[in-house]
């Protein structure tokens, strides 16, 4: 008994402590796949309220950008839109934008 104990928990010892290792691995791989795909900015397009398209290329490269999901009946985004027009001053170094699936009439 105590050799098959003195067989075992070493064993159990070792696997614990690969499978740790094989987590943190793959948790700090995960995060820099993670860094490396925010630095690209996906392909999209959106009408302005002018009724021109808005892509990527529009965006001022360089430059951090704050992307606002916007709903016009949503109270929390009406909200959140005053407090960034009365915050504006902070976010001069940030390009602003308002994104909304929203009719432009709306």
């Amino acid at each position: 008994m105590k050799k098959t104990l003195k067989i075992v928990i070493p064993i159990l010892v070792i696997s614990l402590l690969a499978f740790m290792g094989y987590k943190v691995v793959s948790k700090i791989n995960h995060k820099k796949q993670v860094a490396e795909n925010i630095k690209k900015m996906p392909v999209f397009s959106y009408l302005t309220l002018e009724n021109k398209i808005f892509t990527k290329e529009n965006l001022e490269e360089g430059k951090p950008t704050l992307f606002i999901y916007f709903n016009s009946e949503c109270d929390f985004c009406n909200h959140e839109a005053e407090m960034v027009q009365q915050n504006i001053e902070q976010l001069k170094d940030i390009q602003v934008v308002f994104i909304s699936y929203e009719a432009i009439e709306k």
